[in-house]
């Protein structure tokens, strides 16, 4: 098949891949976006390749049990009431890493429910764990670094580029005491999902918006976290909701 041909048949699926995926968010509630900007920041994983048991493993073989966990910042009965749809082992990843690590990269309480509300938010309320199209058309979309690994975005705030995969695995994840190669294996953000939020916890401790991100979330200020996130204000009015809904329900 000629190239061009090759080409325009990726287009094609690419293109019938998203307009299923605006439909899946639209059932879902969620508003996927009319121009190609807001399709890009709502280009969030499109499903989930685990299998669930009754619990999580970490890269260094230790299980999480999830029977009787209830949260600490909040409980995942509340967390599923205000998100019915979730899957139940995402968002309790999302609460047990926020709560073990949270801490650590300098996140307070408060600053741990604004984050946790940015998480519902770029995963479809814990729903989806890497990004629509695997980086295809992308600079970080292609094969790259000594595993010939492909570092689009993965876990609930996405992680992009090699160098971060490098960054989180090598200096982030020793620090707050996890044993996984996240550079070599990437694809354990969406395999592990204590991983994968913790991954996506460890962005924070990366040079560049990271500290500005904490200090937003501490201090409660839902914008200057967003802009720090997304590099703008896309889909603010959601996310303020998600965060009014979560803190109501510890008030």
């Amino acid at each position: 098949m000629p190239s061009e041909d090759f080409d325009t048949a990726i287009s094609e699926i690419t293109q019938i891949y998203i307009n299923l995926m605006k439909e899946s968010y639209e059932s879902l509630g969620i508003n996927y976006g009319k121009t190609e900007n807001d399709i890009d920041w709502r280009n969030y994983m499109v499903d989930d390749p685990i299998s669930f048991d009754d619990g999580l493993y970490l890269g260094d073989g230790g299980e999480i049990d999830f029977t009787g966990y209830t949260g600490g910042i909040i409980s995942i009965e509340k967390l599923l009431s205000i998100y019915p749809g979730a899957n139940k082992n995402y968002a309790t990843a999302a609460l047990i890493a926020l709560e073990k690590y949270g801490g650590s990269i300098g996140l307070s309480d408060k600053g741990k429910l604004l984050v946790l509300a940015q998480f519902a938010h770029e995963s479809g309320n814990f729903k989806f764990t890497h990004e629509l199209g695997y980086g295809k058309g992308k600079k970080y979309g292609v094969p790259t670094g000594p595993y010939n690994q492909i570092y689009y975005g993965r876990g609930p705030i996405q992680i992009t580029w090699e160098a971060n995969y490098k960054a989180i695995t090598e200096q982030c994840f020793p620090k707050i005491g996890i044993n996984a190669d996240i550079h070599r294996n990437p694809d354990l953000c969406c395999s592990n999902l204590i991983v994968g939020c913790a991954a996506s916890l460890c962005w924070f401790m990366l040079p560049g918006n990271g500290k500005r991100a904490i200090a937003a979330a501490n201090s409660g200020d839902v914008v200057g976290l967003t802009r720090a996130i997304n590099g703008g204000t896309a889909g603010l009015s959601e996310r303020i909701k998600n965060t009014q809904k979560i803190l109501a329900a510890v008030i």
